[in-house]
C-alpha cells in the first residue's frame, strides 16, 4: 500500500467538492489513496462498454424533494440533483437558473464546470496508461517531463495522484492573483511549478496540489503524444457517449457561476481553465456523470488492478 500519511495538509482525501451539481451515487465517491497489490495480468483487462443507462426516475425521494423544492425557491440553492441507487434513478430535478441575467432557467441537460470533480478523469488517464502498459504510477515523474528538478528526483506518479508530492499548489504561490487571469500553456505551467522548491519531502504529508494534476496532464500529453482533453474524448466521453462533457473552452453553453457577494449573487463570467487543464478545466452533466459512475465502478473504465489503486482507502 502507498502510505498516505493522515497528518497535515487542509485535504486529507481528495473529496469531491461540485460547484453547482451534485451527483450521488450509493456506490460512493473515489478517494486517491492508491494501493498497490501483485500484479496478476488476468486484473490487466478491461469489460466491455454497458448500454447507455435509463434515466427515468422510479423513486421521487418526498423528502428530498421537498427539502430542495424550500432551498430552490428561497433562493439558497441553485443547480441540479441526481440520486442513483444500482440501475435505478431515485431522483433528478434542477433548481435555479442557469442565467439570471436572461431568466433562463436550468435543465436537465445543463452543462456545469466540473471545478475538481474533473481530476477523476486526469488519473484515469493515467490509470488507463497503466493498464496499457505504457507507464506505471511507480515510474518517476522526472521521466516524463524534462528537464527536471533535482528536487523532484523521489517524485512518483502516485504522489501527484494522491496530493503527497510536496510542489507546491498553484494558489499557495507569490503571484496567484495574476496567475488565475493569465492564460497558460501546459508547458508553461510546467515551467512555473520549476521555480518553487517543495514544502516537504514526498510521501510524507498530504497537500491538497492542482499543480500535481496539471502535471498528471502533461504525462498523459507526453505518452500518447495527443492533448489531454483530446485524450479524454477519444478514451472515455466518445466510447461511452458522454456527447455532453468535454473541455471548457468558452464555446461550451455552461451554465453561469454565482458568488454570494454583498450585493447579492453575482455573475462570475468564464474562467480562466487554462492554468487547470488537468485539475479542473472540465464540463459534464448529470445523466453524463451517471453513466460515468456506473461505467467506472462496474469495470468498464479500469483494470481490476486499478480500480483498486484508485478507490482504495
Amino acid at each position: 500500500m502507498f502510505h498516505v500519511p493522515r497528518r497535515a495538509g487542509n485535504h486529507p482525501r481528495l473529496a469531491f467538492g461540485i460547484l453547482a451539481v451534485l451527483l450521488i451515487t450509493v456506490i460512493g465517491l473515489i478517494g486517491w489513496s492508491l494501493w498497490r497489490k501483485p500484479h496478476d495480468p488476468a486484473d490487466s483487462t478491461v469489460g466491455p462498454l454497458p448500454p447507455r443507462p435509463p434515466v427515468e426516475v422510479v423513486e421521487q425521494l418526498p423528502d428530498l424533494k421537498a427539502q430542495l423544492d424550500r432551498w430552490g425557491g428561497s433562493g439558497q440553492f441553485t443547480g441540479g440533483v441526481l440520486v442513483a441507487k444500482g440501475d435505478q434513478v431515485l431522483y433528478r430535478q434542477v433548481h435555479g437558473w442557469a442565467d439570471r441575467s436572461l431568466m433562463t432557467p436550468l435543465a436537465l441537460n445543463s452543462r456545469f464546470r466540473l471545478a475538481s470533480v474533473s481530476k477523476q478523469f486526469t488519473a484515469a488517464a493515467i490509470l488507463r496508461l497503466q493498464d496499457e502498459g505504457r507507464l506505471s504510477v511507480d515510474d518517476p515523474v522526472c521521466k516524463y517531463i524534462q528537464p527536471c528538478p533535482a528536487a523532484w528526483a523521489p517524485i512518483r506518479l502516485h504522489h501527484l495522484l494522491s496530493h503527497t508530492s510536496g510542489i507546491p499548489d498553484l494558489m499557495a504561490r507569490p503571484g496567484w492573483g495574476l496567475r488565475r487571469v493569465t492564460p497558460a500553456t501546459p508547458e508553461e505551467l510546467t515551467a512555473d511549478s520549476m521555480r518553487f522548491g517543495l514544502q516537504f519531502p514526498p510521501g510524507t504529508k498530504v497537500r491538497y496540489d492542482n499543480a500535481g494534476f496539471n502535471l498528471l496532464g502533461a504525462v498523459v500529453e507526453k505518452i500518447t503524444g495527443t492533448g489531454l482533453h483530446d485524450y479524454l474524448q477519444q478514451a472515455f466521453f466518445k466510447p461511452l457517449g458522454m456527447a455532453d462533457t468535454g473541455y471548457d473552452d468558452g464555446a461550451s453553453d455552461v451554465v453561469m457561476g454565482y458568488a454570494n457577494l454583498a450585493g447579492g449573487p453575482t455573475p462570475q463570467p468564464d474562467a480562466n481553465v487554462s492554468i487547470i487543464y488537468g485539475a479542473g478545466a472540465l464540463y459534464s452533466t448529470l445523466d453524463d456523470l451517471l453513466i460515468w459512475e456506473r461505467a467506472l465502478h462496474r469495470g468498464h473504465v479500469l483494470s481490476a488492478r486499478s480500480y483498486s489503486q484508485m478507490i482504495a482507502d
